[in-house]
């Protein structure tokens, strides 16, 4: 959610987008933000938006995975 909640004031997105953002982020992991930011893009009609979060999951893609752990309740 914290992950989420970064994107969303980064990049300024509605709270619709936020909620299907959050409808496809079912993995934890660095992987499952970007195919989530992927299928946003994907189901955004504004072409200047799709371009947006694109470039963003490619910025994603070239950051150190430690950078997008995730701690999960209960380990460690």
């Amino acid at each position: 959610m914290e992950a989420v909640n970064n994107i969303v004031g980064h990049l300024g997105l509605s709270e619709e987008q936020k909620q299907k953002l959050l409808m496809h982020f079912s993995e934890p992991t660095k992987y499952g933000l970007i195919n989530a930011l992927t299928n946003l893009a994907n189901q955004t009609k504004n072409v200047d938006e799709q371009i947006k979060l694109e470039e963003f999951v490619g910025q994603i893609l070239q950051s150190p995975l430690k950078d997008f752990e995730v701690e999960r309740y209960g380990e460690g």
